[in-house]
Protein backbone atom coordinates (compact mmCIF):
# COMPACT_ATOMS: atom_id res chain seq x y z
CA UNK A 1 0.00 0.00 0.00
CA UNK A 2 2.86 2.41 0.81
CA UNK A 3 4.39 1.79 -2.62
CA UNK A 4 1.07 2.50 -4.34
CA UNK A 5 0.59 5.67 -2.28
CA UNK A 6 4.06 6.86 -3.25
CA UNK A 7 3.28 6.13 -6.89
CA UNK A 8 0.06 8.15 -6.77
CA UNK A 9 1.91 10.97 -5.03
CA UNK A 10 4.54 10.96 -7.80
CA UNK A 11 1.85 11.18 -10.47
CA UNK A 12 0.22 14.12 -8.71
CA UNK A 13 3.60 15.78 -8.25
CA UNK A 14 4.44 15.35 -11.93
CA UNK A 15 1.07 16.84 -12.88
CA UNK A 16 1.67 19.82 -10.61
CA UNK A 17 5.19 20.38 -11.91
CA UNK A 18 4.19 20.07 -15.57
CA UNK A 19 1.33 22.51 -14.97
CA UNK A 20 3.76 24.93 -13.38
CA UNK A 21 6.15 24.58 -16.29
CA UNK A 22 3.45 25.28 -18.86
CA UNK A 23 2.25 28.29 -16.91
CA UNK A 24 5.78 29.60 -16.59
CA UNK A 25 6.69 29.13 -20.25
CA UNK A 26 3.42 30.58 -21.47
CA UNK A 27 3.53 33.51 -19.11
CA UNK A 28 6.93 35.00 -19.84
CA UNK A 29 5.31 38.39 -20.42
CA UNK A 30 4.16 38.80 -16.83
CA UNK A 31 3.75 42.13 -15.10
CA UNK A 32 6.92 42.54 -13.00
CA UNK A 33 6.60 43.11 -9.28
CA UNK A 34 8.97 46.08 -9.23
CA UNK A 35 8.28 49.03 -11.52
CA UNK A 36 9.82 51.63 -9.21
CA UNK A 37 11.86 54.34 -10.90
CA UNK A 38 14.33 54.10 -7.99
CA UNK A 39 14.89 50.33 -7.71
CA UNK A 40 17.34 49.52 -10.52
CA UNK A 41 16.11 46.55 -12.54
CA UNK A 42 17.27 47.81 -15.94
CA UNK A 43 21.09 47.57 -15.94
CA UNK A 44 22.72 44.84 -18.02
CA UNK A 45 25.99 43.04 -18.56
CA UNK A 46 26.52 42.85 -22.32
CA UNK A 47 29.91 41.27 -22.97
CA UNK A 48 31.61 37.91 -23.41
CA UNK A 49 28.60 36.46 -25.32
CA UNK A 50 26.35 37.06 -22.28
CA UNK A 51 23.51 39.57 -21.93
CA UNK A 52 22.14 39.61 -18.37
CA UNK A 53 20.27 41.88 -15.98
CA UNK A 54 21.99 42.82 -12.69
CA UNK A 55 19.98 44.61 -9.99
CA UNK A 56 20.66 46.56 -6.80
CA UNK A 57 18.77 44.20 -4.47
CA UNK A 58 20.58 40.87 -4.74
CA UNK A 59 18.75 39.47 -7.77
CA UNK A 60 20.28 38.94 -11.20
CA UNK A 61 19.42 37.22 -14.45
CA UNK A 62 15.75 38.29 -14.58
CA UNK A 63 13.95 41.10 -16.45
CA UNK A 64 12.03 42.56 -13.50
CA UNK A 65 11.60 45.92 -15.24
CA UNK A 66 9.72 44.42 -18.19
CA UNK A 67 12.26 45.93 -20.59
CA UNK A 68 11.89 43.12 -23.11
CA UNK A 69 8.68 41.53 -21.83
CA UNK A 70 10.03 37.98 -21.50
CA UNK A 71 10.40 37.92 -17.67
CA UNK A 72 13.61 35.86 -17.86
CA UNK A 73 16.62 38.11 -18.31
CA UNK A 74 19.72 36.19 -19.44
CA UNK A 75 20.67 35.44 -23.04
CA UNK A 76 23.45 33.24 -24.43
CA UNK A 77 25.00 33.28 -26.94
CA UNK A 78 24.55 37.02 -27.38
CA UNK A 79 26.70 38.84 -29.92
CA UNK A 80 24.77 42.08 -30.39
CA UNK A 81 25.33 45.59 -29.10
CA UNK A 82 23.42 48.23 -27.18
CA UNK A 83 21.25 49.17 -30.15
CA UNK A 84 20.19 45.54 -30.58
CA UNK A 85 18.62 45.09 -27.21
CA UNK A 86 17.41 48.68 -27.00
CA UNK A 87 15.34 47.97 -30.11
CA UNK A 88 14.13 44.58 -28.82
CA UNK A 89 15.94 42.65 -31.57
CA UNK A 90 17.34 40.07 -29.18
CA UNK A 91 16.27 36.54 -30.01
CA UNK A 92 13.74 35.22 -27.51
CA UNK A 93 14.18 31.88 -25.74
CA UNK A 94 17.97 31.64 -26.10
CA UNK A 95 18.12 31.87 -22.33
CA UNK A 96 20.05 29.58 -19.96
CA UNK A 97 18.91 31.28 -16.74
CA UNK A 98 15.54 32.47 -15.44
CA UNK A 99 16.54 33.99 -12.08
CA UNK A 100 19.33 33.90 -9.49
CA UNK A 101 20.19 35.58 -6.21
CA UNK A 102 22.00 35.69 -2.90
CA UNK A 103 20.82 33.84 0.22
CA UNK A 104 22.16 34.47 3.73
CA UNK A 105 21.06 32.48 6.77
CA UNK A 106 22.09 32.07 10.38
CA UNK A 107 21.00 32.06 13.99
CA UNK A 108 20.56 34.98 16.39
CA UNK A 109 20.01 33.83 19.97
CA UNK A 110 19.22 30.38 18.55
CA UNK A 111 16.49 31.81 16.30
CA UNK A 112 16.86 31.02 12.60
CA UNK A 113 16.88 34.14 10.45
CA UNK A 114 17.32 34.36 6.69
CA UNK A 115 17.43 36.94 3.94
CA UNK A 116 16.91 35.71 0.40
CA UNK A 117 16.77 37.13 -3.09
CA UNK A 118 14.68 34.63 -4.98
CA UNK A 119 11.69 35.48 -7.19
CA UNK A 120 11.13 38.37 -4.80
CA UNK A 121 13.88 39.96 -2.73
CA UNK A 122 14.16 40.66 0.98
CA UNK A 123 16.97 43.13 0.32
CA UNK A 124 16.57 46.86 -0.39
CA UNK A 125 18.94 49.18 -2.26
CA UNK A 126 21.56 51.25 -0.48
CA UNK A 127 23.89 50.96 2.53
CA UNK A 128 22.81 50.81 6.15
CA UNK A 129 23.01 53.76 8.55
CA UNK A 130 22.70 53.53 12.35
CA UNK A 131 21.86 49.83 12.21
CA UNK A 132 18.99 50.24 9.77
CA UNK A 133 18.11 50.91 6.14
CA UNK A 134 17.78 54.28 4.46
CA UNK A 135 14.99 55.56 2.22
CA UNK A 136 15.68 54.59 -1.38
CA UNK A 137 17.06 57.31 -3.65
CA UNK A 138 18.20 57.24 -7.32
CA UNK A 139 21.85 57.27 -6.17
CA UNK A 140 21.43 53.72 -4.82
CA UNK A 141 21.57 52.30 -8.35
CA UNK A 142 23.80 49.86 -10.20
CA UNK A 143 26.95 51.65 -11.39
CA UNK A 144 28.57 50.36 -14.57
CA UNK A 145 32.11 51.06 -15.75
CA UNK A 146 33.84 50.19 -19.02
CA UNK A 147 37.52 49.31 -19.33
CA UNK A 148 37.99 51.68 -22.28
CA UNK A 149 36.05 54.61 -20.81
CA UNK A 150 37.81 55.65 -17.63
CA UNK A 151 39.78 58.85 -16.92
CA UNK A 152 40.35 59.67 -20.57
CA UNK A 153 36.72 59.12 -21.54
CA UNK A 154 34.58 58.78 -18.42
CA UNK A 155 30.93 57.79 -18.52
CA UNK A 156 28.41 59.26 -16.08
CA UNK A 157 28.73 56.39 -13.61
CA UNK A 158 32.48 57.00 -13.45
CA UNK A 159 31.85 60.68 -12.69
CA UNK A 160 29.13 59.81 -10.13
CA UNK A 161 31.07 56.97 -8.50
CA UNK A 162 29.41 56.51 -5.05
CA UNK A 163 32.36 56.80 -2.68
CA UNK A 164 30.04 57.55 0.24
CA UNK A 165 28.26 54.22 -0.33
CA UNK A 166 31.54 52.28 -0.10
CA UNK A 167 32.35 51.87 -3.80
CA UNK A 168 35.98 50.72 -4.28
CA UNK A 169 38.76 53.18 -5.13
CA UNK A 170 42.25 52.67 -6.54
CA UNK A 171 45.45 54.15 -5.08
CA UNK A 172 44.71 57.46 -6.86
CA UNK A 173 41.20 57.65 -5.37
CA UNK A 174 39.59 56.96 -8.75
CA UNK A 175 36.96 54.25 -9.31
CA UNK A 176 38.70 50.90 -9.02
CA UNK A 177 38.00 49.22 -12.33
CA UNK A 178 38.64 45.56 -13.17
CA UNK A 179 37.96 43.72 -16.41
CA UNK A 180 36.21 45.04 -19.51
CA UNK A 181 32.91 45.77 -17.74
CA UNK A 182 32.29 46.15 -14.01
CA UNK A 183 28.97 46.69 -12.24
CA UNK A 184 28.74 47.69 -8.56
CA UNK A 185 25.85 48.18 -6.14
CA UNK A 186 25.11 47.99 -2.41
CA UNK A 187 21.99 46.65 -0.68
CA UNK A 188 20.86 45.51 2.78
CA UNK A 189 18.23 43.39 4.52
CA UNK A 190 17.29 45.88 7.27
CA UNK A 191 13.79 46.85 6.09
CA UNK A 192 11.29 44.71 8.06
CA UNK A 193 8.59 45.42 5.47
CA UNK A 194 10.50 43.36 2.88
CA UNK A 195 10.64 40.22 5.03
CA UNK A 196 7.26 38.90 3.96
CA UNK A 197 8.45 36.20 1.54
CA UNK A 198 9.83 33.84 4.20
CA UNK A 199 8.40 35.68 7.25
CA UNK A 200 11.88 35.99 8.74
CA UNK A 201 13.29 38.50 11.21
CA UNK A 202 16.05 40.55 9.58
CA UNK A 203 19.73 39.76 10.04
CA UNK A 204 21.07 43.31 9.75
CA UNK A 205 23.57 42.74 6.93
CA UNK A 206 24.83 45.06 4.20
CA UNK A 207 26.10 43.58 0.93
CA UNK A 208 28.34 45.16 -1.70
CA UNK A 209 28.01 43.28 -5.00
CA UNK A 210 30.53 43.58 -7.83
CA UNK A 211 30.00 41.90 -11.22
CA UNK A 212 33.09 41.71 -13.43
CA UNK A 213 33.32 40.68 -17.08
CA UNK A 214 36.84 40.10 -18.40
CA UNK A 215 37.02 39.02 -22.04
CA UNK A 216 40.12 36.99 -21.18
CA UNK A 217 37.79 34.39 -19.68
CA UNK A 218 35.55 32.96 -22.38
CA UNK A 219 31.76 33.25 -21.84
CA UNK A 220 32.24 33.93 -18.14
CA UNK A 221 31.64 36.59 -15.53
CA UNK A 222 32.65 36.96 -11.88
CA UNK A 223 30.47 37.97 -8.94
CA UNK A 224 31.91 39.24 -5.66
CA UNK A 225 29.97 39.79 -2.44
CA UNK A 226 31.34 41.75 0.52
CA UNK A 227 29.01 41.10 3.43
CA UNK A 228 29.02 43.29 6.56
CA UNK A 229 27.20 42.79 9.85
CA UNK A 230 25.90 46.34 10.33
CA UNK A 231 23.41 45.33 13.04
CA UNK A 232 23.81 44.69 16.75
CA UNK A 233 23.43 40.89 16.85
CA UNK A 234 25.98 38.10 16.67
CA UNK A 235 25.02 35.81 13.78
CA UNK A 236 26.28 32.30 14.39
CA UNK A 237 25.93 29.15 12.29
CA UNK A 238 25.95 31.54 9.33
CA UNK A 239 25.79 30.29 5.73
CA UNK A 240 26.00 32.05 2.37
CA UNK A 241 24.09 30.49 -0.49
CA UNK A 242 23.90 31.06 -4.22
CA UNK A 243 20.43 30.18 -5.50
CA UNK A 244 19.33 29.92 -9.13
CA UNK A 245 16.44 28.79 -11.29
CA UNK A 246 18.20 27.76 -14.52
CA UNK A 247 16.06 27.24 -17.60
CA UNK A 248 18.15 26.04 -20.53
CA UNK A 249 15.80 27.26 -23.23
CA UNK A 250 12.73 25.17 -22.42
CA UNK A 251 12.28 25.02 -18.67
CA UNK A 252 11.02 21.51 -18.03
CA UNK A 253 13.76 19.24 -19.42
CA UNK A 254 16.79 20.09 -17.29
CA UNK A 255 19.21 18.12 -15.11
CA UNK A 256 21.52 19.48 -12.39
CA UNK A 257 24.75 18.28 -10.80
CA UNK A 258 27.84 19.26 -8.84
CA UNK A 259 31.57 18.64 -8.68
CA UNK A 260 32.59 18.58 -5.03
CA UNK A 261 36.35 18.51 -5.69
CA UNK A 262 36.25 21.70 -7.75
CA UNK A 263 33.46 23.62 -5.94
CA UNK A 264 31.29 23.59 -9.09
CA UNK A 265 27.53 23.26 -9.54
CA UNK A 266 25.73 23.26 -12.87
CA UNK A 267 22.62 22.65 -14.97
CA UNK A 268 22.49 20.78 -18.29
CA UNK A 269 19.80 19.58 -20.64
CA UNK A 270 18.45 16.05 -20.24
CA UNK A 271 19.02 15.30 -23.95
CA UNK A 272 20.59 16.76 -27.08
CA UNK A 273 17.20 18.16 -28.07
CA UNK A 274 15.84 21.50 -26.92
CA UNK A 275 13.46 23.39 -29.18
CA UNK A 276 14.89 26.80 -28.31
CA UNK A 277 18.54 26.02 -28.96
CA UNK A 278 18.02 23.47 -31.73
CA UNK A 279 16.51 26.30 -33.78
CA UNK A 280 19.99 27.85 -33.65
CA UNK A 281 21.44 24.64 -35.04
CA UNK A 282 23.32 23.88 -31.81
CA UNK A 283 22.98 21.53 -28.85
CA UNK A 284 21.60 23.02 -25.62
CA UNK A 285 24.15 24.74 -23.38
CA UNK A 286 25.25 23.99 -19.84
CA UNK A 287 25.23 26.73 -17.20
CA UNK A 288 27.40 26.55 -14.11
CA UNK A 289 29.04 28.32 -11.20
CA UNK A 290 32.27 27.84 -9.29
CA UNK A 291 33.01 29.05 -5.77
CA UNK A 292 36.45 30.60 -6.12
CA UNK A 293 36.68 31.94 -2.56
CA UNK A 294 34.31 31.23 0.29
CA UNK A 295 34.06 33.00 3.65
CA UNK A 296 37.14 32.82 5.84
CA UNK A 297 37.48 31.03 9.18
CA UNK A 298 40.45 30.76 11.57
CA UNK A 299 43.07 28.18 10.58
CA UNK A 300 46.63 28.36 11.93
CA UNK A 301 49.30 28.30 9.26
CA UNK A 302 46.92 28.91 6.38
CA UNK A 303 46.12 32.06 4.41
CA UNK A 304 42.71 33.27 3.22
CA UNK A 305 41.90 35.52 0.29
CA UNK A 306 39.74 38.54 1.09
CA UNK A 307 39.02 41.17 -1.56
CA UNK A 308 42.52 41.64 -2.93
CA UNK A 309 44.47 40.71 0.21
CA UNK A 310 45.64 37.59 1.97
CA UNK A 311 44.92 37.15 5.68
CA UNK A 312 47.32 34.96 7.67
CA UNK A 313 46.05 32.15 9.90
CA UNK A 314 42.69 31.94 8.13
CA UNK A 315 41.38 29.78 5.31
CA UNK A 316 38.56 30.14 2.76
CA UNK A 317 35.70 27.71 3.20
CA UNK A 318 34.82 25.56 0.17
CA UNK A 319 31.34 24.70 -1.07
CA UNK A 320 29.89 22.80 1.89
CA UNK A 321 26.55 21.70 0.39
CA UNK A 322 24.70 21.46 -2.90
CA UNK A 323 21.06 20.66 -3.36
CA UNK A 324 18.47 20.72 -6.09
CA UNK A 325 14.72 20.73 -5.87
CA UNK A 326 11.55 21.09 -7.91
CA UNK A 327 9.04 23.90 -8.09
CA UNK A 328 6.74 21.98 -5.75
CA UNK A 329 9.33 22.11 -2.96
CA UNK A 330 10.38 25.77 -2.91
CA UNK A 331 11.14 26.86 0.69
CA UNK A 332 8.43 28.88 2.38
CA UNK A 333 9.77 29.71 5.86
CA UNK A 334 13.14 30.50 7.51
CA UNK A 335 13.73 26.96 8.73
CA UNK A 336 13.21 25.37 5.30
CA UNK A 337 15.61 27.92 3.76
CA UNK A 338 18.16 27.15 6.47
CA UNK A 339 17.73 23.41 5.94
CA UNK A 340 18.55 23.77 2.25
CA UNK A 341 21.61 25.89 3.06
CA UNK A 342 22.92 23.19 5.41
CA UNK A 343 22.56 20.51 2.73
CA UNK A 344 19.34 18.96 4.05
CA UNK A 345 15.92 18.54 2.50
CA UNK A 346 13.29 21.23 2.94
CA UNK A 347 12.01 19.34 5.99
CA UNK A 348 15.39 18.98 7.69
CA UNK A 349 16.03 15.32 6.87
CA UNK A 350 19.27 14.25 5.15
CA UNK A 351 19.45 13.40 1.47
CA UNK A 352 20.29 9.74 0.99
CA UNK A 353 22.42 8.09 -1.68
CA UNK A 354 23.12 4.35 -1.62
CA UNK A 355 21.82 4.26 1.94
CA UNK A 356 24.14 7.02 3.17
CA UNK A 357 23.34 10.64 4.09
CA UNK A 358 24.96 13.21 1.76
CA UNK A 359 25.19 17.00 1.75
CA UNK A 360 26.02 17.12 -1.95
CA UNK A 361 23.32 15.74 -4.23
CA UNK A 362 23.97 14.59 -7.80
CA UNK A 363 27.77 14.55 -7.49
CA UNK A 364 28.29 11.94 -10.23
CA UNK A 365 29.93 12.69 -13.56
CA UNK A 366 27.57 12.74 -16.58
CA UNK A 367 30.40 11.96 -19.04
CA UNK A 368 31.09 8.54 -17.54
CA UNK A 369 27.55 7.91 -16.31
CA UNK A 370 28.91 6.97 -12.89
CA UNK A 371 27.85 8.10 -9.44
CA UNK A 372 24.81 10.03 -8.24
CA UNK A 373 23.26 11.42 -11.44
CA UNK A 374 20.05 13.30 -12.14
CA UNK A 375 17.46 11.10 -13.81
CA UNK A 376 14.28 13.13 -13.56
CA UNK A 377 14.11 15.98 -16.09
CA UNK A 378 12.14 18.91 -14.74
CA UNK A 379 12.09 22.65 -14.03
CA UNK A 380 15.01 22.63 -11.58
CA UNK A 381 16.18 25.00 -8.87
CA UNK A 382 19.69 24.57 -7.48
CA UNK A 383 21.77 26.09 -4.72
CA UNK A 384 25.30 25.77 -3.41
CA UNK A 385 26.16 27.05 0.03
CA UNK A 386 29.23 27.60 2.18
CA UNK A 387 29.53 27.77 5.95
CA UNK A 388 29.18 27.75 8.87
CA UNK A 389 30.93 30.77 10.34
CA UNK A 390 30.20 33.48 12.90
CA UNK A 391 29.49 37.06 11.85
CA UNK A 392 29.74 39.42 14.81
CA UNK A 393 28.72 43.11 14.68
CA UNK A 394 31.33 44.95 12.61
CA UNK A 395 32.63 41.76 10.98
CA UNK A 396 32.79 41.29 7.22
CA UNK A 397 33.07 38.36 4.83
CA UNK A 398 33.98 37.99 1.17
CA UNK A 399 32.73 35.50 -1.43
CA UNK A 400 33.75 35.26 -5.09
CA UNK A 401 31.91 33.15 -7.68
CA UNK A 402 32.54 32.48 -11.36
CA UNK A 403 29.60 31.94 -13.73
CA UNK A 404 30.09 30.37 -17.16
CA UNK A 405 27.98 29.09 -20.04
CA UNK A 406 29.15 26.61 -22.68
CA UNK A 407 27.79 24.95 -25.82
CA UNK A 408 29.31 21.84 -27.40
CA UNK A 409 28.03 19.21 -29.84
CA UNK A 410 25.85 17.41 -27.28
CA UNK A 411 24.25 17.99 -23.90
CA UNK A 412 27.01 16.00 -22.15
CA UNK A 413 29.67 17.70 -24.27
CA UNK A 414 28.37 21.04 -23.03
CA UNK A 415 28.95 19.86 -19.43
CA UNK A 416 32.52 18.82 -20.22
CA UNK A 417 33.26 22.16 -21.91
CA UNK A 418 31.62 24.06 -19.06
CA UNK A 419 33.67 22.35 -16.36
CA UNK A 420 36.86 22.90 -18.33
CA UNK A 421 35.95 26.57 -18.65
CA UNK A 422 35.19 26.98 -14.95
CA UNK A 423 38.50 25.31 -14.07
CA UNK A 424 40.61 27.53 -16.33
CA UNK A 425 43.49 29.22 -14.44
CA UNK A 426 42.31 32.44 -12.88
CA UNK A 427 44.54 35.39 -11.98
CA UNK A 428 43.41 36.43 -8.51
CA UNK A 429 43.38 40.23 -8.18
CA UNK A 430 45.55 41.58 -5.35
CA UNK A 431 46.24 45.04 -3.99
CA UNK A 432 50.01 44.46 -3.60
CA UNK A 433 52.38 46.34 -5.89
CA UNK A 434 55.95 47.61 -5.89
CA UNK A 435 55.24 51.13 -4.62
CA UNK A 436 53.45 50.13 -1.41
CA UNK A 437 56.24 48.90 0.90
CA UNK A 438 54.01 49.08 3.97
CA UNK A 439 51.90 46.27 2.51
CA UNK A 440 54.82 43.97 1.66
CA UNK A 441 55.40 40.76 3.61
CA UNK A 442 58.08 40.84 6.28
CA UNK A 443 59.36 37.30 5.72
CA UNK A 444 59.50 34.44 3.24
CA UNK A 445 56.55 32.07 3.50
CA UNK A 446 54.91 29.23 1.62
CA UNK A 447 51.19 28.59 2.16
CA UNK A 448 49.24 25.37 1.87
CA UNK A 449 47.87 24.90 -1.63
CA UNK A 450 44.14 25.49 -2.20
CA UNK A 451 42.03 23.55 -2.81
CA UNK A 452 43.58 20.47 -1.24
CA UNK A 453 42.78 17.71 -2.16
CA UNK A 454 42.24 18.95 -5.72
CA UNK A 455 41.34 17.89 -9.26
CA UNK A 456 42.76 18.86 -11.68
CA UNK A 457 44.20 22.23 -10.66
CA UNK A 458 45.27 23.97 -7.46
CA UNK A 459 46.79 27.31 -6.45
CA UNK A 460 50.04 27.75 -4.55
CA UNK A 461 50.64 31.03 -2.73
CA UNK A 462 53.98 32.29 -1.44
CA UNK A 463 55.37 35.56 -0.12
CA UNK A 464 58.82 37.14 -0.52
CA UNK A 465 59.89 40.29 1.38
CA UNK A 466 62.37 41.49 -1.30
CA UNK A 467 63.09 40.91 -4.98
CA UNK A 468 64.47 37.39 -5.34
CA UNK A 469 65.26 34.58 -7.74
CA UNK A 470 62.32 32.22 -7.24
CA UNK A 471 61.84 28.58 -8.20
CA UNK A 472 58.62 26.66 -7.53
CA UNK A 473 58.77 22.96 -8.38
CA UNK A 474 56.55 19.89 -7.96
CA UNK A 475 57.86 16.42 -7.08
CA UNK A 476 56.30 12.98 -6.75
CA UNK A 477 56.83 10.67 -3.78
CA UNK A 478 59.93 9.16 -5.45
CA UNK A 479 61.57 12.58 -5.48
CA UNK A 480 61.22 12.93 -9.25
CA UNK A 481 60.44 16.41 -10.51
CA UNK A 482 57.18 16.49 -12.46
CA UNK A 483 56.80 20.25 -13.05
CA UNK A 484 58.59 23.57 -12.75
CA UNK A 485 55.95 26.21 -12.15
CA UNK A 486 58.19 29.27 -11.73
CA UNK A 487 61.87 29.94 -12.45
CA UNK A 488 62.16 33.71 -12.51
CA UNK A 489 63.26 36.85 -10.69
CA UNK A 490 60.19 38.24 -8.89
CA UNK A 491 59.44 41.47 -7.07
CA UNK A 492 58.58 41.59 -3.37
CA UNK A 493 55.01 40.69 -2.52
CA UNK A 494 52.57 37.81 -2.35
CA UNK A 495 52.35 35.67 -5.48
CA UNK A 496 50.12 32.82 -6.65
CA UNK A 497 50.91 30.13 -9.19
CA UNK A 498 48.46 27.56 -10.55
CA UNK A 499 49.33 23.92 -11.19
CA UNK A 500 47.22 21.99 -13.69
CA UNK A 501 47.76 18.32 -12.88
CA UNK A 502 45.70 16.93 -15.75
CA UNK A 503 48.66 14.98 -17.15
CA UNK A 504 49.67 13.17 -13.96
CA UNK A 505 47.99 10.43 -11.94
CA UNK A 506 46.21 10.47 -8.58
CA UNK A 507 48.55 10.58 -5.61
CA UNK A 508 50.61 12.61 -3.14
CA UNK A 509 52.89 15.33 -4.48
CA UNK A 510 55.25 17.84 -2.91
CA UNK A 511 55.77 21.42 -3.97
CA UNK A 512 58.96 23.30 -3.08
CA UNK A 513 59.72 27.01 -2.94
CA UNK A 514 63.34 28.13 -3.34
CA UNK A 515 63.89 31.88 -2.95
CA UNK A 516 67.48 32.92 -2.22
CA UNK A 517 68.52 30.95 0.86
CA UNK A 518 64.91 30.14 1.78
CA UNK A 519 63.72 26.62 0.96
CA UNK A 520 60.40 25.09 2.06
CA UNK A 521 58.22 22.21 0.88
CA UNK A 522 54.62 21.17 1.50
CA UNK A 523 52.48 18.15 0.63
CA UNK A 524 49.36 18.14 -1.57
CA UNK A 525 46.95 15.45 -2.71
CA UNK A 526 45.57 14.97 -6.23
CA UNK A 527 42.32 12.97 -6.36
CA UNK A 528 40.88 12.06 -9.75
Amino acid sequence: MAQKTNYLFLILLLFFISSSIVAKDANYKVTPENKSTVVDNATLVDANNILMFVTNHGNFGRDLSGMFGYDYGTWYPYTGDLNDYANHTIVANYSPLYAAGLWIGGKVDNQVRVSVSEYTSEFVPGPMLNNTFMADVPEFRVYKLYGDSLLSNPNQDFLDWPISQGAPLDESNNPKMRGDQMLWSVFNDADPAKHTNMASTLLGVEVQMTTIVDNTYNSSLFIEYKIYNKGTNIIDSCYIGHWSDPDLGSAGDDFTGCDTLNNIWYCYNSSDSDASYNSLGVAPPALGFKLLYGPMVPSNGDSAYFDGNYIADYKNLPMTAFNHYLGATDPDDPQSVFNYMKGLTKFGTPYMYNGNPVKYTLSGYPLTGQGDLDAFASDRRMMASTGPFTLAPGDSQFVMIRMSVAISTSNIGSVVTLKSRLNEPFNTPTDIDDDTPNELPSAFSLSQNYPNPFNPSTQIQFSIPSRSDVIVEVFNTLGQKVATLIDDNLSAGTHIVEWDASEVSTGVYFYKLTAGDFVQSKKMILLK
